[in-house]
């Protein structure tokens, strides 16, 4: 696993200090070797001078194994970081799929639960459509009924009333008629003195 509180600038670092403190350590054992200051005391300058090739050259070599392990280091991380990029990836990747194809299948249900929605509407709408047509034909039969209705109405009232009117005209004539003749009558009543006279000769009769 790659571990993000080790870099490679930190690794440089550690192998430059290391190199450094590699060759100040030679140069403290040269400084500190009585026996080269004997030597160097003595003129022995090409046997110190091989001597500090030999520490110069096993320098480098640690140099360059300081430098390999290095590389070797850096690879091994690259690869562990690679191998942890490509997981987290394919994991990422994979859970989007997982994600898109739940969302998609969730689109479709409720594309399928809206359509089906909508047909029920719209088989709602002409339900009520239908019902109210009906309803304005019923309504509007009704008026007509009740305006026929109206004018029959109308029509029996005005000829009840004319017949009424008629009936009371011939009743109120026929009382004048009888009312003439009862006056008649009572005239002729009163003028008529034979039953006085009649009646006279039944009490002259008795008496």
């Amino acid at each position: 696993m790659w571990s993000p509180q080790y870099s490679d600038e930190d690794e440089d670092a550690c192998d430059v200090s290391q190199s450094q403190d590699t060759i100040r350590e030679r140069d403290e054992y040269v400084d500190n070797d009585p026996g080269l200051k004997v030597v160097e005391g003595e003129g022995l300058t090409e046997e110190m001078n091989a001597m500090k090739e030999v520490f110069m050259r096993m320098s480098e070599k640690k140099v360059r194994q300081k430098e390999q392990g290095q590389r070797d280091c850096v690879r091994v991380y690259s690869e562990a970081f690679q191998s942890d990029i490509e997981r987290i990836f394919t994991t990422s990747k994979k859970s989007c799929i997982a994600e898109a194809q739940k969302l998609n299948e969730s689109i479709e249900q409720t594309s399928t639960r809206l359509e089906e929605q909508k047909k029920e509407l719209m088989h709602v709408q002409e339900s009520y459509e239908c019902s109210f047509r009906e309803s304005i034909e019923n309504v509007t039969s009704e008026l007509e009924r009740l305006k026929e209705l109206r004018a029959k109405v109308v029509d029996a009232y005005e000829l009840g009333k004319h017949e009424v009117v008629k009936a009371f005209e011939e009743a109120f004539g026929s009382v004048d008629t009888m009312t003439c003749r009862l006056q008649g009558h009572a005239a002729q009543i009163y003028s008529d003195t034979s039953y006085v006279k009649a009646f006279q000769s039944q009490v002259e009769r008795l008496m």
